[in-house]
């Protein structure tokens, strides 16, 4: 039983290892096929950013981890930003959200108001 238990736990080092590796490996691969952050150029830290949030089929982190094709599919609808710039774009993006909101709101009010 001791044994198993250690083939189990030796089998799962080389798994993660494995994993780690075409991951590393996978996300150097989209650096040269998409290239650095589109707005400024730094290939350090990079996220993909799906231009379309409805065609998006997996999160990139986790796509990673499969094979060439499917990540090369997904990336096709991405656009690579670092961290920072791609929080600052979300955290715009909330905000020009809620101003929308907002200001669709007043405008029913105002139509109700006008009886249209």
């Amino acid at each position: 039983m001791k044994g198993q238990k250690k083939y189990a736990k030796d089998n799962c080092e080389v798994r993660n290892r494995y994993r780690n590796r075409k991951y590393l490996f996978n996300k150097q691969k989209a650096l040269k096929y998409k290239g650095g952050c589109v707005v400024c150029g730094s290939t350090d830290d990079l996220v993909y950013h799906h231009l379309d949030p409805n065609e998006k089929v997996c999160n990139m982190a986790l796509l990673f981890r499969s094979n060439w094709k499917k990540i090369k599919v997904e990336l096709d609808k991405c656009i690579p930003m670092c961290v920072g710039l791609h929080d600052s774009l979300h955290r715009e993006l909330k905000i020009f959200t809620n101003i929308l909101k907002k200001n669709r709101y007043n405008l029913k009010i105002r139509k109700e108001k006008l009886g249209y």
